[in-house]
């Protein structure tokens, strides 16, 4: 439930920096005061780590293990979580999930943002092959007025990074080769690589400090953490930024 596989992709959400001002959280605080909204917070980055970013709140000992989260009593807990949901209506439930429509709401704002950035960057590596095929053998070589030896020197220059950039990451995505994909997709059978190298494209985004020489040693490594942990393969840091509605 708390703290399992999908606590390991924590990545920012926005959280508007008068969140407190909201009728909602008004509400909520009147009776809780800044104890409550901590709790608040701390709920919708629990739900930001699940998987649809729903909280599943059935099982025998779920206000138990959310009220150790939270540093209080389950009895508290479950009073806090039912008005959130009937007196403020800052969370909804069914007979399963818990769940924030604003979180929601976000979320699906990121992923569009993600596609948009993928599509891009594929658009983008299509004119840039498409602009190599146009050059002749001979242009894709050598320079006007250059001699032999900074010719030779500046093809394999080209050829070098142009290896380098066969696993590249812009904007939020990962670009990996299908014959690249196609290898780690044999050597971690059980892990979906595809949304693993999403996760990945997520986590760099979000951790723009993070780049790497050696992309395929990082993917490696990144697939052996998740198969090892049933999860995500690396560890980031939930932000504080989100809209209320």
């Amino acid at each position: 439930m708390l703290g399992g596989a999908m606590s390991k992709e924590a990545y920012y959400f926005s959280h508007d920096a008068n969140a407190r001002r909201d009728p909602k959280i008004v509400q909520m605080m009147s009776v809780y005061g800044f104890e409550g909204y901590g709790w608040y917070w701390a709920l919708i980055e629990i739900m930001r780590e699940q998987e649809g970013h729903k909280l599943e709140w059935t099982g025998k000992y779920f206000f138990q293990g959310l009220a150790k989260e939270l540093s209080t009593d389950a009895e508290r807990v479950l009073t806090f979580v039912d008005d959130c949901v009937e007196e403020f209506k800052l969370l909804r439930k069914d007979d399963t999930f818990l769940w924030a429509e604003s979180l929601l709401k976000r979320m699906r704002k990121y992923q569009k943002q993600i596609e948009q950035r993928r599509e891009a960057g594929k658009k983008s590596a299509q004119k840039r092959r498409e602009n190599k095929d146009k050059l002749t053998p001979v242009e894709r070589t050598l320079k006007p007025n250059s001699t032999n030896a900074q010719q030779l020197k500046e093809t394999k220059g080209k050829e070098t990074k142009g290896n380098k950039e066969r696993i590249y990451y812009e904007d939020g995505v990962l670009n990996i080769p299908l014959k690249e994909k196609e290898y780690f997709e044999k050597a971690f059978p059980k892990k979906k690589v595809d949304a693993e190298i999403e996760k990945m494209g997520r986590w760099l985004y979000a951790n723009p400090q993070k780049r790497y020489k050696n992309w395929k040693k990082f993917i490696n490594s990144w697939l052996e953490r998740a198969e090892e942990k049933k999860g995500s393969g690396h560890f980031g840091a939930a932000g504080h930024e989100l809209e209320i509605l």
